[in-house]
């Protein structure tokens, strides 16, 4: 299940490195689309176009090899026990109004406090209710902007580096870096709010169930 909802991610994560390629080449040629002439400007733009696509495939390359605990790192900001479902019992399940915590505790006994025990309890809990639309669609989203997370923790330090050595312009360049991290900010925290979300749901329809 969770490859195939990775798979189906791929066309937007590649639209997310294409669209981080052209805000490059337009910060990187910021100064020069009015004075130069087009073929110049062209020339340019492709020289400009190849080491940034080149450094975003990589970077491409390099997410998928982050692991889902440096993700989960990356997007909670949790170094040890970072997953969601660490905290699905002790935090997660008391913030959702769709959870009966009751029942949910009628159903599975000694209640979890470990992190490690909750996330086990949680992800057994998980594998009862996978196929539902809801935990289906939670699931996935939150896979996409985890991944979307790790790309632009990446594009800070790759991407922001390459800026650097290519835009000779400090101010430029410290906009582009700003608009990097802000980028990444922005994402970790809506991945952070799938993560809970998708954990709550699952909880949601275990604690509902006859």
């Amino acid at each position: 299940m969770a490859k195939s909802l990775k798979d189906q991610n791929i066309g937007r994560l590649l639209a997310v490195v294409v669209g981080n390629c052209v805000v490059f080449m337009l910060f990187a040629h910021a100064a020069d689309f009015s004075s130069a002439p087009v073929y110049e400007q062209a020339t340019k733009l492709i020289g400009q176009f190849v080491p940034a696509a080149l450094a975003a495939s990589l970077l491409a390359i390099l997410n998928g090899l982050l692991g889902p605990q440096t993700k989960a790192r990356l997007v909670f900001w949790r170094w040890s026990d970072p997953l969601p479902g660490s905290r699905a019992f002790s935090v997660h399940a008391n913030q959702d109004a769709r959870i009966n915590v009751s029942a949910l505790k009628r159903k599975i006994g000694k209640w979890p406090k470990n992190p490690r025990e909750q996330n086990s309890a949680w992800y057994g809990l998980y594998r009862t209710v996978e196929s539902d639309p809801a935990v289906t669609t939670g699931h996935r989203e939150f896979l996409f902007a985890r991944d979307y997370a790790g790309l632009s923790a990446l594009f800070v330090v790759v991407i922001g580096a390459l800026a650097t050595y290519q835009f000779h312009d400090l101010r430029r360049t410290g906009v582009y870096i700003a608009i990097l991290a802000a980028q990444y900010l922005i994402v970790r925290y809506v991945a952070a709010q799938y993560g809970k979300r998708f954990v709550t749901t699952v909880l949601a329809l275990k604690s509902a169930e006859q």
